[in-house]
């Protein structure tokens, strides 16, 4: 509620994705002309308001904001004080950090109702594609979140890897760069990796960008992807659970 306190913040907290979308719409927007297939701006808006609705809904996979909390509440010692409730970690975790976000996520719902529209609208089968990929981008997310979150459990300072980490995602999955612009072999390449899951499928689907066939291939690659991950952060989680120590509360 403190935001709500502050006015002027609340205004800069709505501007913010405003001029960021508008940025890199134009740029792209630009770049496109020059391409063999140009896009309208109308697409390339839509394209990146879809990118943030899908970076507040997904726990941030272009930001990995969610890791740099487990990691600070890794180093500073405040997990000791969950661990002693009786409650499960991590969905603890999860429900903490939402919080911090609270607006920004009602403000992504006016978002998303601009991009539908911007699009012309959509049939329900697409929705229904691009709320199950949302979960494989969410499922994705919280893995890397965690995998790198845990790096705190060895090391004082997790920033750095943050940044990189959130910087390759940004560019892989299409958050600063839509794939579309990539040469054809290197997205290739890309749609067996799980980048294109967290960000740029999903809009193709609303879109109305991918064939039937590539939608249960990158469906697949992103059913792979959340598994394999999942399963290597709760592995990587538990044992470096193990092994921590904290002394007082």
């Amino acid at each position: 509620m403190s935001i709500l306190t502050y006015p002027m913040e609340l205004f800069f907290t709505f501007l913010d994705p405003v001029l960021w979308i508008g940025f890199l719409a134009l740029f792209w927007n630009v770049v496109s002309q020059n391409s063999v297939n140009p896009i309208s701006l109308t697409n390339i808006l839509a394209y990146f308001i879809l990118v943030k609705v899908i970076s507040l809904w997904a726990f941030h996979p272009d930001e990995l904001n969610f890791s740099r909390y487990l990691g600070r509440v890794i180093k500073d010692g405040e997990l000791s004080k969950i661990l002693v409730k009786p409650l499960k970690i991590l969905p603890a975790m999860v429900f903490e950090y939402s919080g911090y976000w609270a607006v920004d996520l009602a403000f992504s719902f006016v978002l998303f109702a601009i991009a539908i529209k911007m699009l012309g609208g959509i049939a329900l089968i697409q929705l229904v594609w691009f709320l199950a990929f949302l979960v494989l981008s969410f499922i994705i997310t919280y893995s890397i979140s965690i995998l790198v979150a845990s790096i705190a459990f060895v090391t004082k300072e997790i920033n750095g890897i943050c940044h990189s980490v959130s910087h390759m995602i940004r560019i892989l999955a299409g958050a600063w760069v839509p794939l579309m612009f990539f040469p054809e072999r290197t997205r290739e390449l890309l749609s067996l990796t799980p980048f294109p899951t967290m960000i740029f499928a999903p809009i193709n689907i609303l879109q109305k960008s991918s064939a039937l066939d590539t939608v249960y291939r990158d469906f697949a690659v992103g059913i792979f992807w959340s598994v394999i991950l999942y399963i290597a952060a709760i592995l990587v989680w538990k044992n470096n659970m193990k092994k921590y120590e904290a002394t007082g509360l």
